[in-house]
């Protein structure tokens, strides 16, 4: 996987010297570049770790302060095109201001792009919307919410009995059917926890709950 990156990331090289008078395109491509580089790291992160046993995984959490707001932008701004394939309108309902938490960036990206994907796919020529929240409490810890909300079908009771289970896809294509059990992973690694909302003919709420601090 790493010999095709590095082709991409070579011609994106070429593109941004041919298009550097061009902010809005240079903007585009040191977006993708950035993607491109996170998918690098997270192959490297796989061939470096030995095998790890269940519950070990938050082991190799990599915390650094990022701001949750920008986060959420960049995952918006990396799928508009997808939404608009799907004739979905894709919509940013952050907090004022920055909001910050000392996490795992890598992760959380990685949780609300399948989140933001599959609503996407759920919604039905409908819409999405990612969000946050400040002044969150659970359980005596303080945290922000993330939530990827659509307004399509809702989820019927059969899915939500095993949402966080690994299992084959009804999707058919490249979809692995792994993305939801991953999301639950992730979101215990980072000291979160995550609810889904849905209700027939109204929609589905993925709300994450991640504290200030791991």
């Amino acid at each position: 996987a790493n010999n095709p990156l590095s082709v991409v990331q070579n011609y994106l090289h070429i593109l941004q010297m041919r298009l550097q008078h061009d902010p809005s395109a240079t903007d585009q491509l040191e977006m993708i570049g950035t993607e491109l580089s996170r998918a690098t790291e997270i192959i490297q992160q796989a061939r470096e770790l030995p095998p790890v046993s269940e519950g070990d995984g938050a082991a190799q959490v990599v915390l650094g302060e990022f701001d949750v707001n920008e986060l959420a932008r960049r995952v918006q701004e990396l799928h508009l095109g997808y939404a608009a394939d799907h004739d979905v309108d894709l919509d940013l309902m952050v907090r004022p201001g920055a909001v910050l938490v000392r996490s795992d960036e890598q992760r959380l990206a990685q949780i609300l792009n399948n989140l933001v994907r599959n609503a996407i796919e759920a919604a039905g020529g409908e819409s999405v919307t990612i969000g946050t929240d400040t002044g969150v409490f659970r359980e005596g810890r303080e945290g922000v919410e993330v939530y990827v909300t659509d307004t399509g079908p809702g989820l019927p009771r059969a899915v939500l009995e095993r949402l966080a289970d690994p299992k084959e896809s009804s999707k058919g294509g490249d979809h692995a059917g792994l993305g939801l059990h991953i999301v639950h992973r992730l979101v215990s690694e980072l000291g979160g926890n995550i609810d889904v909302r849905t209700a027939a003919g109204q929609g589905t709420s993925f709300s994450l709950f991640l504290p200030l601090s791991l």
